[in-house]
């Protein structure tokens, strides 16, 4: 939802506003870089950033500036599977195999701990990030220090689990969805 109430909704045909009455489509004949949207999430100034196959969008309103994402060894596009609008303002947006701070125009690919990854969730805290892997660890960044926690739970089968969201609640616990 933005700051005047829309709800903004991402499909693989592109996205829609909703505005209490009507709904609007956008694709790529409004200007998106492709037709699928896989996250939305609004910043404080009120543009609509949007990740779909082709990379990361946002859109102020009237047009679409576009940002494709790419390791150094590949060519191809990365697909966003996720954005986040952190407590501190920033944006975070992270592909199966980067993890991408944003900060106005400017998108910084950041140093992961391990290679042949795949992410499956992201949790920026202030001076902390926690990132979740198909490999049953969460990552903890501290600054520039990296830190890993494998976890096990009882009852549970001891393949590794697929963390699918990091949250802390009001009591400051971190809790996982698998």
């Amino acid at each position: 939802q933005d700051r005047y109430g829309h709800l903004w909704v991402g499909t693989l045909g592109g996205m829609s506003r909703y505005d209490g009455e009507h709904f609007t489509n956008y694709n790529v004949r409004n200007g998106m870089l492709d037709n699928s949207c896989n996250a939305i999430v609004t910043d404080k100034q009120g543009n609509i950033w949007l990740g779909g196959r082709e990379g990361l969008s946002k859109y102020n309103g009237r047009t679409f500036e576009h940002f494709r994402l790419q390791l150094p060894e590949d060519n191809n596009p990365q697909a966003v599977k996720k954005i986040i609008a952190a407590a501190d303002n920033s944006l975070w947006c992270h592909t199966d195999k980067a993890v991408y701070e944003v900060q106005g125009n400017s998108i910084r690919p950041v140093a992961l701990p391990d290679t042949g990854i795949t992410i499956t969730a992201l949790l920026p805290e202030g001076n902390n990030l926690w990132v979740a892997t198909n490999n049953g660890r969460i990552y903890k960044r501290t600054g520039k220090q990296w830190d890993s926690i494998f976890y096990n739970f009882p009852g549970l089968p001891k393949a590794p689990l697929r963390t699918t969201h990091i949250f802390r609640d009001s009591k400051k616990r971190l809790l996982l969805t698998t």
